[in-house]
């Protein structure tokens, strides 16, 4: 069943938003990140101990419910396809080869300088840099494969 919310203002069910959020509705996906953050950070938090991290996941989610509401054909109800996203998120984030993830860490989590994490790494900057791109672009081989 399709949740309506009505502390909004809004009587639209998530089918119906997401159907305007399809259509470039920033408004529509407003309501639904309203209705729905919370619950996802609060799911993805039971992955992660950082708020912070947990809190990036669920823009992200958002940012890909925005830029793929086109492609949800109603097989699941919208808020689990949400989550699904937002999950899916994470298991790519922890995908990249060990090698990579500690550079991903070291430069975003800890937010080190290439340099920084070049000494630490006992490699040189360049490796450092085609670490972190091969990381990103691994990351975003993932994200579209599970689209």
């Amino acid at each position: 069943m399709e949740t309506k919310e009505s502390v909004l203002g809004s009587s639209e069910t998530d089918s119906e938003l997401l159907s305007q959020v399809a259509t470039g509705d920033q408004e529509a996906l407003k309501q639904l990140y309203d209705r729905y953050a919370a619950h996802l950070n609060n799911f993805v938090r039971n992955y992660l101990a950082d708020p912070n991290e947990a809190a990036d996941i669920v823009h992200e989610a958002m940012l890909d419910v925005w830029r793929t509401a086109d492609r949800f054909r109603g097989g699941s109800t919208v808020k689990s396809w949400m989550f699904s996203i937002a999950e899916r998120g994470r298991i790519c984030i922890e995908g990249p080869i060990e090698i990579q993830y500690s550079a991903i860490h070291l430069a975003f989590y800890e937010d080190l300088s290439y340099s920084q994490i070049a000494e630490i790494e006992d490699c040189p900057t360049g490796t450092v840099k085609t670490r972190i791109m091969a990381a990103k672009s691994a990351l975003m081989r993932c994200l579209q494969r599970s689209e």
